[in-house]
């Protein structure tokens, strides 16, 4: 998300929320940023992903049940389905 130029974690913690971030991913699975393209036709192979866990020690992240989430969603007049 950082590798837009100019843009940093505060924008993103600012200005997005979780249904914006899943349009998001859901859209770079089928049209993946050109620095991923690129990299993967030079042959280069990912580490991994990040764990929310890992996340968590550079984001304060709170956790709750997924009804307790889907409240939050509802109290904000968000689908939870």
């Amino acid at each position: 998300m950082t590798c837009f130029p100019g843009l940093g974690w505060e924008y993103f913690a600012d200005n997005w929320d979780l249904p914006r971030l899943e349009a998001l991913t859901k859209y770079q699975k089928q049209n993946p940023p050109l620095h991923m393209v690129v990299a993967a036709f030079a042959g280069h192979k990912p580490e991994g992903s990040a764990s929310i866990d890992s996340a968590a020690e550079f984001v304060p992240v709170a956790t709750c049940s997924a009804q307790e989430f889907n409240n939050v969603l509802a109290g904000f007049g968000l689908p939870t389905e």
